[in-house]
């Protein structure tokens, strides 16, 4: 982002133990470095203002394995959703992660620096800018934010999702390939220094399409999965396949047993690792 940004590269690893060239050949990052870094850009950029707009115009374009992610089966609220709930705490093990749905198109997300974890303001501040960009990974214009709460250590803020078409064509492909999709991306690494990498789909067949074949679903319970992939409620599938609430609720639940998940949250997680709990 700072390269596309047009800052000075050579400034801003000053001092550091790595620059440009060695930082990619490393699978991580330590904490204060990366703090260290993040306010050499909001310095380069001209500030907490600035440094939110770059995050904002930039973030879409700099994880293509992201891009990769928004091109499969998934909503605005499970995109930005996923990224929060199981991408940024792999990538920022300092931090704690927390997102709630407030109601249609409406989020709220929470980030905390665990104890003893060096505050930053920087990174509480730009992270606005990187939560306003996400959606422009699925083509959508910008999150717009309605609140926010901000000091070195704490994040919170209330989103406004921009609202995507009805991605009706997608569900109703649930039982087909609707998208290639293969990619590992690595996440940092342990405090052992083992490589975090998630393996998001494979190379034949979709996240939904995968979870029918393994889980053994009826076509019915395919078309409730596709449309729980895209954030729907229960109210919205039922209206969308024509049938009764309580049919849908009673699909879920067999979905859930299958998967062996206790959540409609936990159920879409693994849905994207294929990382399935079943029941002994």
């Amino acid at each position: 982002m700072a390269e596309r940004g047009g800052l000075d590269m050579a400034a801003l690893y000053e001092g550091l133990p790595f620059n440009a060239t060695t930082l990619r050949r490393r699978s991580r990052v330590g904490w204060e470095d990366y703090c260290t870094i993040v306010e050499r850009i909001a310095t380069g950029c001209g500030g907490p203002t600035e440094l939110q707009d770059l995050l904002e115009s930039t973030y879409h374009t700099v994880l293509p394995e992201m891009r990769m992610l928004a091109g499969a089966v998934v909503s605005p609220t499970q995109y930005v959703k996923f990224v929060w709930d199981v991408i940024d705490p792999l990538m920022f093990p300092p931090l704690q992660f927390s997102f709630e749905e407030l109601g249609p198109d409406r989020i709220r997300l929470l980030a905390a620096c665990r104890p003893g974890v060096r505050g930053c303001d920087a990174v509480m501040r730009g992270s606005l800018g990187a939560v306003r960009g996400m959606t422009r990974t699925l083509g959508l214009p910008a999150a717009h934010i309605d609140h926010a709460e901000i000091s070195p250590t704490d994040f919170l803020c209330d989103v406004t999702l921009p609202s995507a078409p009805r991605w009706v064509e997608r569900g109703r492909r649930a039982g087909k390939v609707v998208r290639r999709l293969f990619f590992r991306a690595v996440l940092g690494a342990s405090s052992d220094g083992t490589p975090l990498a998630a393996d998001i789909g494979d190379a034949e067949t979709s996240p939904v399409s995968h979870a029918i074949d393994v889980l053994q679903l009826t076509p019915r319970q395919g078309e409730v999965l596709a449309h729980v992939a895209e954030g729907r409620s229960n109210k919205e599938i039922a209206s969308e396949l024509g049938t009764a609430e309580n049919t849908i609720e009673l699909h879920m639940s067999r979905i859930l047993r299958k998967a062996g998940a206790t959540s409609r949250s936990q159920l879409v997680a693994r849905l994207w690792s294929r990382r399935w709990g079943f029941p002994q």
